[in-house]
């Protein structure tokens, strides 16, 4: 083994199953280091060992300047974070918060929430910007855990079996008040005690905030609260060992719902997705910036001389955070405008496309009677959903509508719009009618687009669908996701004509 100066990152691991998932994918094996201390707490579980371990790897590999704590854990599904056994959380920083939370759950302040002990100061620059880089990489080329999973297990045979990925039969997620009676068999329960999921093969990747508690979280209804007060997205034990001696990014293979239904067959799938997420970041980290970073008793150094914890958090997490957030918003923007590319848009069906006479609209002093009544009928919330205009053919219907649309437009209120038009291809049939919608709520509306997005990806070249069908996906379905997720209604009134 080389000198233990010459190592730069450090890979923490809290169990066996944590740890072969890592043996599984790193490309070299070294020998025993060259110098060990004479007391090595490596090889020893438990929050006592972790910050043992923490400690020993501070002081046996002196240059280390990054590092990953890998592990399994419970996640904390939510409608906003379709988080499913198998995936994988990695701690990311949020407005001030480092990416972890340290709380106990038997401290509960008078008005029930829970309190947060502290907010743990993020990793390594070097790292954020790694994590960063892989966001991206995943976002743009796809997730390729699943596959490396199956390539480890190709070249492993005596790591099948109970590696592989489990049946999504047994990926059950049981709604809150469900209490596992060990008495009764799994399936002895009725319909309405499991929460119903469209079904997904590949495992996601998410990013956000871990707590890291005082002891298993096995209650669904606390689960859920903290889940709701602090947007956790799962939960662990042992990260607050590490992390009072130095920052590292923590990695999180979710094998159960941090409920009363503790599901230990996920355990060995999860550890290698989270072993194959830690693997493809640490691959991000350029070899020149990383032989340049802090070391580990330097980042140490920095939060402790800071007199409020919670200040050097903020200190710390400032670039981090918003480097990140900026980033992410970056990419799942090039994300979209790709997957909104799939949809077969008819060009100049809008209403202010320079082949629609955009410049066609109303003079301001006329048809005032008829503007004020579609005004008034917009804004009433209690108004029918359909505005029919009709009439014979000249009389300046579309001229009406136009001029309606340019109104809604500048007051934000639009949602789409489709000019037909006699001989004009695309404009002259409904094929492609509501893909053209859906593409323009996706631009206009920007809190419509992941349900559209979503729809998308859910079916293969859905704009050759019949019209029944594009319309139930890809306008009703999201519309009905987005109000099951939201207090808020979309503003999109439409009008039609004839004539």
């Amino acid at each position: 083994m080389p000198d233990p100066s010459a190592y730069a990152a450090g890979w923490i691991c809290t169990s066996g199953t944590e740890y072969i998932a890592a043996q599984c994918f790193l490309d070299e094996a070294h020998p025993s280091p060259i110098s060990i201390l004479p007391r090595d707490n490596s090889g020893t579980y438990g929050n006592e060992s972790t910050v043992a371990v923490a400690r020993d790897l501070q002081q046996k590999f002196p240059n280390i300047r990054a590092c990953l704590m890998v592990r399994i854990g419970g996640g904390a599904p939510r409608a906003k974070h379709d988080i499913r056994l198998g995936d994988v959380v990695v701690s990311t920083p949020r407005g001030n918060h480092g990416g972890l939370l340290h709380c106990y759950f038997d401290r509960m302040m008078d008005d029930g929430a829970f309190k947060v002990t502290g907010f743990l100061a993020p990793p390594a620059s070097e790292l954020m910007l790694a994590l960063i880089s892989t966001r991206a990489q995943l976002i743009t080329m796809g997730n390729g855990i699943e596959q490396s999973v199956v390539t480890v297990l190709t070249r492993l045979p005596r790591r099948r079996g109970k590696w592989r990925r489990p049946s999504p039969k047994t990926d059950i997620l049981y709604r809150s008040h469900i209490v596992f009676d060990p008495t009764k068999p799994p399936t002895d329960v009725g319909p309405d005690a499991v929460i119903s999921r469209p079904e997904r093969s590949n495992p996601g990747v998410h990013y956000g905030l871990i707590a890291s508690a005082d002891r298993v979280m096995r209650a669904a209804t606390i689960r859920d609260k903290l889940a709701a007060d602090r947007d956790v997205l799962c939960f662990e034990t042992e990260a607050t060992g590490v992390m009072g001696h130095f920052p590292c990014l923590v990695v999180m293979g979710i094998c159960y719902y941090s409920d009363s239904h503790k599901n230990k067959d996920w355990q060995e799938y999860a550890a290698l997705n989270a072993a194959a997420c830690a693997k493809a970041i640490t691959y991000q980290i350029p070899e020149r910036n990383l032989g340049q970073g802090k070391r580990l008793e330097e980042l140490a150094a920095m939060a402790k001389q800071t007199k409020s914890p919670l200040a050097a958090t903020r200190s710390l997490s400032t670039f981090s955070a918003t480097t990140i957030d900026k980033q992410a918003s970056s990419d799942r923007h090039y994300f979209d405008k790709e997957i909104i590319k799939r949809l077969h848009v008819v060009i100049g069906a809008e209403y202010n496309a320079r082949n629609s006479h955009p410049d066609q609209i109303c003079h301001p002093r006329a048809r005032l009677d008829l503007l004020q009544e579609v005004q008034a009928w917009a804004e009433n919330p209690t108004s029918p959903p359909v505005f029919w205009l009709y009439g014979m053919a000249g009389h300046g219907k579309s001229t009406i509508a136009r001029t309606v649309a340019k109104r809604f437009d500048e007051k934000k209120i639009l949602g789409a719009t489709f000019f037909f038009k006699r001989g004009h291809i695309g404009r002259c049939g409904t094929s492609n009618l509501f893909s053209t919608i859906a593409s323009q709520l996706a631009r206009r509306r920007r809190e419509l687009l992941p349900y559209i997005r979503r729809a998308i990806e859910r079916t293969n070249d859905i704009s050759s669908e019949t019209i029944e069908e594009q319309f139930s996906k890809l306008i009703v379905s999201p519309l009905m996701e987005y109000l099951a997720h939201s207090s808020k209604t979309p503003a999109a009134p439409g009008i039609g004509r004839s004539g």
